[in-house]
């Protein structure tokens, strides 16, 4: 049975894409490259193990996939233990303020969603919920020895991208002087609004569908197309002011202090005193 020895945990919006890409790319790495992010562990777990074995290969010295969901739901972590005790996490961790943000972004390109921040905050409790790291850290930990994750820092990545990888290839015990580095500092996947939202967001949800039929290759035949360009993209982009990343920061600053204990690791880049 070929199944992965690590797993990219997320959190979402937190620059798992630019970690595919850096993985996909190692010549001691096998990611799977019909569907970046599987969801085996959180949607499609009924379709059984071979299903999910389907997406690797072997004669790699790591073989893995990366679904930012997977550090969110509560079950998942059991399921893993199950499956693959012995398996290794990656985890990056983004300012819990910046990634809500950007997740309500996200929402406004590919869900057409007009709600302001503050309203889709409120009707989403999953939103704020997905920022209290320490939480779903602690299921982790319950289940796996904290030597088996490597958990990085958002900001520090983006500070410091080579120094995140050595760490990288350090943990999978893989020579990180062979990442490709010629892109390493280029942010992927960044949030931006889209001229025709509405019809944007019907062709995401047909991909979906798409996806939930694996019939991958018509998706990944309209990326390699580059359809999206067809929707045009705005120049404008919102942002919070100061005064909002405070009021919500404050909301996350528990959660965050408990998180610091755990990790052995101060986080004063995402604090608002």
């Amino acid at each position: 049975m070929v199944l992965p020895n690590f797993l990219g945990l997320g959190a979402q919006r937190a620059g798992s894409t630019w970690l595919y890409n850096h993985l996909i790319n190692h010549p001691d790495i096998y990611m799977p490259c019909k569907r970046k992010e599987i969801h085996f562990f959180d949607r499609y777990y009924e379709k059984g193990v071979n299903w999910y074995e389907g997406f690797f290969y072997d004669g790699y010295k790591n073989i893995g996939e990366i679904t930012p969901n997977y550090l969110y739901e509560p079950e998942i972590p059991l399921k893993i233990y199950n499956l693959i005790p012995e398996c290794k996490f990656i985890v990056i961790l983004r300012n819990p303020v910046d990634r809500a943000f950007s997740q309500y972004l996200l929402a406004v390109r590919d869900k057409n969603e007009k709600r302001d921040f503050k309203m889709f905050l409120n009707n989403r409790s999953d939103v704020f919920k997905r920022g209290l790291y320490f939480e779903q850290l602690e299921r982790y930990f319950s289940y796996f020895d904290k030597e088996q994750f490597l958990i990085l820092i958002f900001e520090e990545v983006m500070d410091d991208p080579d120094e995140a990888l050595g760490r990288i290839g350090e943990f999978l015990k893989i020579d990180g002087r062979e990442f490709d580095t010629s892109q390493v500092g280029e942010r992927v996947n960044e949030s931006y609004n889209v001229k025709f939202s509405k019809p944007y967001s019907i062709a995401k949800k047909l991909g979906s569908k798409l996806r939930d039929n694996d019939m991958d290759l018509v998706v990944n035949i309209a990326k390699n197309l580059n359809i999206k360009k067809l929707f045009g993209k705005e120049n404008s982009k919102m942002t919070l002011s100061v005064k909002e990343k405070k009021e919500l920061y404050y909301h996350y600053k528990v959660d965050i202090e408990k998180l610091e204990l755990l990790l052995d690791k101060n986080l004063a880049l995402w604090k608002m005193e």
